[in-house]
């Protein structure tokens, strides 16, 4: 029987921007970036 263990290390976030351009039209932006997680097989 193989037991499973799993670490999550480091940093995630998030960050969003919105910007009006006129009063009809708005632009908006996002930038992430995420931490997988690895397994041993």
């Amino acid at each position: 029987m193989k037991s499973f263990q799993a670490s999550l290390s480091g940093l995630s976030w998030r960050a969003g921007l919105v910007y009006d351009l006129i009063k009809e039209l708005a632009l908006y932006g996002q930038y992430w970036t995420a931490v997988s997680i690895r397994s041993a097989a």
